[in-house]
C-alpha cells in the first residue's frame, strides 16, 4: 500500500506523433484525439506514472476529469467521493477510462474505493472491461497496486473540483450528441425494416 498526500495536476494524453508533427496521426495509420485532463497525484507524483512503471508501458487511459467532458467529470468525482455508486457491476470504480469515449467496454483502470474515518483507500488497481468478470491486477512488487490518502485533503480537493465541473456542466451538450442521435435513429430504422432472406423476399 502506497500512502501519501492526494492531489491533482494537469496532464495530457501521450500521442504517437510522427516527427513531432502537431496532428493526431500515428505511425500505424490510426488516429488519436488530444485529451487534456486532471491526473491524480500521490505526494506530487502522477498515479498514471506509477501504473506505467508497474506494468512496464504507458497505458492509453486517462482520468474522466476533463473540462471538455464536464458531465463525465461530475459523475467520476461523485463516485470517488462515495456520493454515487461505483460504475462497475462488481463494486469497483473507474480511475482511468478510454480517452476517446470513456466507455467501460473499451477498458478501464479500476479500484475498490474504501473510506475510513481518516483515510481513503484505492485498493487492488487493475485493468477491467465491463463485459468480462476478470480483473487484471497491476502488480506492485508482488502485491496488487494500492493507494492510501488522507481523507480530509482528498475530499477537500475533489469537492472543490466537483463545484467547478458542476458549473461547467450547466447547459453543456457533447459535441457529438447530434451525430450519435442520427446514428441511433438510423439503427432503429433498420430494426423496423422487414427481414429479407437471401432471395430478397420479406
Amino acid at each position: 500500500m502506497r500512502a501519501g498526500r492526494f492531489g491533482l495536476t494537469p496532464a495530457t494524453r501521450t500521442l504517437g506523433l510522427l516527427d513531432g508533427a502537431g496532428t493526431a496521426l500515428r505511425a500505424d495509420g490510426l488516429s488519436q484525439s488530444p485529451v487534456a485532463y486532471l491526473d491524480f497525484t500521490l505526494d506530487g507524483e502522477r498515479v498514471h506514472d506509477v501504473v506505467t512503471r508497474c506494468v512496464g508501458h504507458e497505458p492509453d487511459d486517462v482520468s474522466a476529469l476533463q473540462d471538455a467532458w464536464p458531465i463525465g467529470a461530475v459523475e467520476a468525482i461523485e463516485r470517488l467521493l462515495g456520493l454515487a455508486d461505483p460504475d462497475l457491476p462488481d463494486g469497483r470504480a473507474s480511475i482511468y477510462v478510454c480517452p476517446e469515449c470513456q466507455d467501460l467496454g473499451c477498458r478501464a483502470v479500476t479500484a475498490l474505493v474504501r473510506f475510513t474515518d481518516n483515510t481513503v483507500e484505492w485498493s487492488d488497481l487493475g485493468f477491467q472491461n465491463e463485459n468480462f468478470p476478470d480483473v487484471d491486477l497491476v502488480d506492485d512488487d508482488g502485491a496488487a497496486l494500492s493507494f492510501e490518502f488522507g481523507r480530509a485533503r482528498y475530499e477537500e480537493v475533489l469537492r472543490g473540483e466537483l463545484v467547478r465541473f458542476r458549473e461547467l456542466s450547466v447547459g453543456w451538450v457533447h459535441p457529438r450528441t447530434a451525430e450519435r442521435r442520427r446514428r441511433r435513429q438510423r439503427w432503429l430504422a433498420r430494426l423496423r425494416m422487414p427481414f429479407r432472406g437471401p432471395s430478397g423476399r420479406a
